[in-house]
């Protein structure tokens, strides 16, 4: 079936539904840049969730967020007359679950526009009245969100900045990590899935490793449940001398200036990996439960360090009684070997 084109001149209002984690909406953002340039006098507006709003905020190609707030879920019944309100010529359902379906079709769009059925989940294909081509399980997620720009008749590819740009968040890095000379590596610590973190062990090895192999600084990052294991991190490895404990310390913009200021940055599958991908700074992935060829950060795909066993990539949050095997039997010495070497490569481009 032949599907009428979508012209730019009858487009004025585009909605852009991603309710998911940080990571996922991150990844997303490479979308709107040639979006924009498609329909350059259209506004774009995004419907995403509490935790990841913030950082869609400081996107300034995005002109308007709206939240859905989940642990106040019988709301929604307001979101979605707000968003009926503002008859939203085209909308972009990235997410492919019943609940971004339900806003999608309660919108009001127009034209809506989601992933293929067979590449869909919970019947979300119903909801949308066109969808893109079919993209195997085996591609990267980012070639799922090229598919929305085909459909919509852009021939670019996406954007790897988002939108954003490495300078508006240089202001912003702590004077705590710019008294360090001689360049930084960023060491991100923990993930939303327990399956994806390195032990405990695993990030007092990779941090003395790199002390001993570079002359870098190292700061640690994460949230508020890291913070503990970052201090006594900080304390065994100098007490602030080479290393410096930031988990848990910085607002979201902050964090993002601190990834923009590193040489190079490691850990986990997780958001700040994409966080990294967007300000142009390699991102080391300690690859577990997920599958790089999936979900590694763009631009950093042949960085990822891959376990060797058996039963990875296995996509679960729990461990089914290994004890995340796949984490533990990470090298130390090949992690540290491939950050320094991105680092160094990194600091000979300034």
């Amino acid at each position: 079936m032949v599907t009428e084109a979508i012209e730019p001149s009858q487009v004025n209002k585009i909605l852009i539904v991603l309710l998911g984690a940080l990571g996922d909406v991150a990844r997303a953002t490479t979308i709107v840049p040639p979006l924009r340039r498609r329909f350059p006098g259209a506004t774009i507006s995004w419907l995403v969730e509490t935790k990841s709003a913030p950082f869609v905020r400081l996107n300034d190609q995005v002109d308007t967020v709206y939240e859905f707030v989940r642990q106040r879920w019988w709301s929604a019944g307001g979101l979605l007359k707000t968003l009926r309100e503002q008859r939203f010529d085209l909308v972009l359902d990235l997410q492919r679950h019943f609940k971004s379906g339900v806003f999608s079709i309660g919108s009001g769009g127009r034209v809506r526009i989601g992933v293929h059925p067979a590449n869909a989940k919970e019947f979300n294909w119903i909801f949308n009245t066109r969808h893109c081509a079919f993209i195997p399980d085996s591609e990267s997620k980012m070639v799922l969100y090229e598919g929305f720009l085909r459909e919509v008749g852009s021939s670019e590819g996406l954007d790897r900045s988002g939108g954003f740009q490495r300078q508006q968040f240089l202001p912003l890095v702590p004077d705590s990590v710019t008294r360090f000379p001689g360049g930084v590596i960023g060491v991100v610590m923990g993930s939303t899935w327990p399956t994806k973190d390195l032990p405990k062990q695993g990030y007092d090895q990779l941090v003395r490793g790199l002390l001993v192999a570079s002359s870098y600084s190292i700061v640690l990052l994460g949230d508020k449940t890291q913070a503990t294991l970052g201090g006594e991190i900080e304390q065994s490895c100098g007490g602030g001398s080479r290393v410096l404990n930031l988990a848990g310390r910085t607002s979201l913009a902050e964090l993002m200036g601190v990834l923009a200021s590193c040489s190079a940055v490691i850990g986990p599958d997780s958001g700040p990996g994409h966080l990294s991908s967007l300000l142009g700074t390699p991102y080391v992935t300690v690859f577990g439960p997920t599958d790089p060829v999936r979900v590694a950060p763009l631009g950093s795909e042949h960085l990822a360090v891959v376990p060797q066993v058996a039963c990875a990539p296995c996509w679960r949050r729990r461990c089914p009684g290994l004890d995340t095997l796949c984490m533990r039997l990470h090298s130390p010495r090949e992690m540290v070997a491939r950050v320094v070497e991105a680092a160094n490569g990194r600091s000979k481009e300034f």
